[in-house]
């Protein structure tokens, strides 16, 4: 009985850390094309830049009102970024962080700061 316990322990802890996130994903084409290049001269960097900015669905204004009506305040900075195979806006309010998917709007993450 200990050893299964003991078994369990590592799986519990590792599925209540992952992060929960919700709607749309990107494909595996699309994510992977992200990975072309590993280099990191500023061009390149600017190229991978423009690659994420043609694949998101919501833009930035969208997703500053989605952020303004789920707080009631106003968008202090946003970023568009990915992580695995979701494409998010991190907004920061003067009392929130919020992660809202790109390609769907929906909200992913809700924190104060």
């Amino acid at each position: 009985m200990k050893i299964v316990i003991l078994l369990l322990i590592p799986f519990i802890i590792f599925a209540s850390s992952e992060q929960l996130y919700v709607g749309e994903t990107l494909s595996n084409s699309e994510h992977g094309s992200l990975h072309k290049s590993y280099n990191n001269r500023p061009t390149v960097k600017m190229k991978n830049k423009r690659k994420i900015h043609k694949l998101h669905k919501i833009d930035e204004e969208q997703a500053k009102q989605i952020a303004k009506e789920e707080t009631k305040e106003e968008v202090e900075s946003i970023k568009l970024t990915h992580h695995e195979k979701y494409l998010f806006y991190k907004v920061k309010t003067e009392q929130y962080n919020l992660i809202i998917n790109a390609l769907d709007g929906t909200i992913m993450e809700k924190t104060l700061k």
